[in-house]
């Protein structure tokens, strides 16, 4: 930091210290103004997401039988809840011998808003444990938090398309069940 205000001219010179104040000011402050917009954010994200959680919306579950990228079939459990015929949640998870798999998704008009994915990897009797929670504003990633080892640890992971991709195969499920089974959906809505 002190390099980079000695770069910028500041010096014993009077002038030279008035001119650049505003380039001081603004380089000795930057970080917090970055750290207080990212906080307003997660607080704006977790509001609505506690919101979404509180609804008395009905949650809906179906299973699906897919095939992993190495060929093993597995069998996901998807849950979701709609808002004004908008996806606000949707989650998708599995388990098999070596690992268990959970990720969540909350939607504003359809548009993720946050994400939270947990993975537990078993070694016989022993688990290891990893998750993360993932803040988006316009459907971009805005910020993220991890814990535990695992992917996040490898420098070429992605977790804005790595997300992205994942909420858009989930939506792609629930809308898929939501076409064939309408009218299941709907006959518990109606009076008698």
């Amino acid at each position: 930091m002190l390099n980079f205000l000695f770069a910028i001219g500041l010096s014993s010179s009077r002038q030279t210290l008035f001119m650049n104040r505003p380039i001081f000011i603004t380089a000795l402050f930057a970080p917090f103004f970055v750290f207080a917009q990212d906080f307003q954010l997660r607080k704006k994200i977790d509001s609505s997401v506690l919101k979404i959680d509180s609804r008395r919306t009905k949650t809906i579950s179906f299973t699906k039988t897919e095939k992993t990228l190495d060929n093993k079939t597995i069998t996901c459990k998807y849950q979701f809840k709609y808002n004004q015929n908008q996806l606000e949640y949707a989650s998708r998870e599995y388990s098999d011998k070596d690992s268990s798999v959970k990720h969540e998704f909350y939607a504003l008009a359809s548009i993720i808003i946050f994400s939270a994915e947990s993975i537990s990897y078993y070694y016989g009797k022993d688990s290891v444990g990893w998750g993360g929670a993932y803040y988006f504003s316009g459907g971009i990633l805005k910020d993220y938090e991890t814990l535990g080892h695992g992917k996040s640890e490898d420098e070429t992971w992605n977790p804005e398309a790595e997300v992205l991709g994942k909420y858009q195969r989930t939506k792609e499920a629930v809308i898929n069940y939501r076409k064939k089974n309408i009218k299941t959906e709907y006959q518990h809505c109606r009076k008698p």
